[in-house]
C-alpha cells in the first residue's frame, strides 16, 4: 500500500541529499507535504472507533500475537497492551483492525508518528506489516 505523503517525504529526502536541486525545489516539496499533512489532520471524514471496540481489538490482536509486542517482540500482559496504529493517524491511517497490532504502552508512545517503514528499519521487523496485512 502506497501512500501519498509518503512518497512526497521520498522525494524531500532525495532532492535535499542532492546538491544541485535548488532551494526552491526543496521548499516546494515541503509545502507539499505538509499540505497533505494538514488535509489528514482536518479531513472529515476520519474513522472513529469506540472505546470498546479498540479494546476488543486490543485483546483480539493481542491473542493472535501471542501475546508478544509487535515493536520490541518481548512477552507482554494484556493489561500493558495498547493498540497501535501501524500507518499513524498523522500520515494518514485510520483506525481499522487491519491498520493495528497490539504493543506496550512505552513502545506505542516512542513510536509517535513513524510509519511501518521507518518503524521497521527501528525494530529490525522488515515488511512484516507487508505481509500481515497484504489483504
Amino acid at each position: 500500500m502506497s501512500y501519498p505523503k509518503q512518497e512526497i517525504l521520498q522525494d524531500l529526502i532525495t532532492k535535499a541529499r542532492n546538491p544541485e536541486i535548488g532551494l526552491a525545489a526543496v521548499r516546494d516539496a515541503c509545502n507539499a507535504f505538509l499540505k497533505l499533512k494538514m488535509k489528514a489532520i482536518n479531513e472529515p471524514s476520519r474513522i472513529e472507533v469506540s472505546y470498546q471496540t479498540k479494546k476488543t481489538w486490543t485483546r483480539q490482536l493481542w491473542l493472535a500475537q501471542g501475546g508478544v509486542c509487535k515493536r520490541c517482540h518481548k512477552a507482554m500482559m494484556l493489561a500493558e497492551a495498547t493498540l497501535d496504529r501501524v500507518q499513524p493517524g498523522a500520515l494518514g491511517g485510520h483506525y481499522e483492525k487491519k491498520n493495528c497490532q497490539a504493543v506496550h504502552g512505552k513502545c506505542n508512545s516512542s513510536k509517535n508518528d513513524n510509519d511501518w517503514l521507518t518503524e521497521s528499519k527501528a525494530t529490525g521487523d522488515l515488511a512484516t506489516v507487508q505481509e500481515e496485512h497484504a489483504d
